[in-house]
């Protein structure tokens, strides 16, 4: 490990995952860290403005040049952005960080991720673009079924499963498409422990031997993702 890493990193301590509580917003702190984690990085602080200032489609002030009013200028700009543009800029500062090639976005990444767990906003920064996440329970139950399926070599059923977690982790959520590609999942796995490859869900779900009453649940499931 690092020797210049953090003290909980080097002792592995982490605080405990918050209830997710924050959606649509960007609270002050999340506001704070995307400037505090961009700086950290080692981006100037004219760096830090001119990406800001992309995002938000704004020129930067010529009045401001030293270091202290550039700071400012930049910190009042994400202050003031509206919520989504936040995660915008830090997705934009990953950006940036992964064409200079130094590998400053992958700790970037980590951190902000560590303040989404901290303080329970339902977002989560992954291969650069920031997407909703779910609980704790949520995303090892998930994680899970896809594990499942790719080791059943049901390939299809996880790719539909995929599809699902990210149309549900869009904001806002599409939840008619991870309603279809959830119950798609469902119908490729039907399909093949009947062994009827071609028949639709309705015909062997009585053979799936489901308990009663999810049996019901999943009928209407499928008719509300057929229509």
């Amino acid at each position: 490990m690092d020797e210049r890493s953090s003290f909980s990193a080097r002792h592995g301590y982490a605080a405990p995952e918050a209830e997710i509580t924050v959606r649509e917003d960007a609270p002050e702190l999340v506001r704070a860290a995307v400037l505090a984690l961009g700086n950290a990085s080692g981006m100037s602080v004219d760096t830090l403005r001119s990406t800001v200032c992309e995002v938000l489609l704004r020129v930067p002030d010529r009045n401001n040049w030293s270091p202290s009013n550039v700071s400012e200028e930049t910190q009042h700009l994400v202050f003031e952005a509206p919520w989504f543009r936040v995660y915008d800029i830090a997705e934009r500062i990953y950006d940036r960080l992964y064409n200079q090639g130094r590998r400053a976005e992958v700790e970037f990444a980590y951190q902000l991720n560590e303040v989404f767990r901290e303080h329970g906003i339902g977002y989560e920064m992954k291969d650069g673009r920031v997407i909703g996440r779910g609980s704790l329970a949520f995303r090892e139950a998930t994680e899970e079924a896809i594990r499942l399926m790719d080791a059943a070599a049901k390939p299809t059923a996880a790719i539909k499963m995929r599809h699902a977690l990210s149309d549900i982790s869009r904001r806002p959520p599409d939840i008619t498409g991870a309603g279809q590609h959830g119950m798609a999942a469902l119908e490729c796995t039907a399909r093949d422990v009947m062994g009827q490859p071609s028949a639709p869900l309705g015909q062997p779900l009585p053979g799936l031997g489901l308990m009663k009453p999810p049996d019901k649940g999943v009928e209407g499931l499928w008719g509300y993702a057929s229509q």
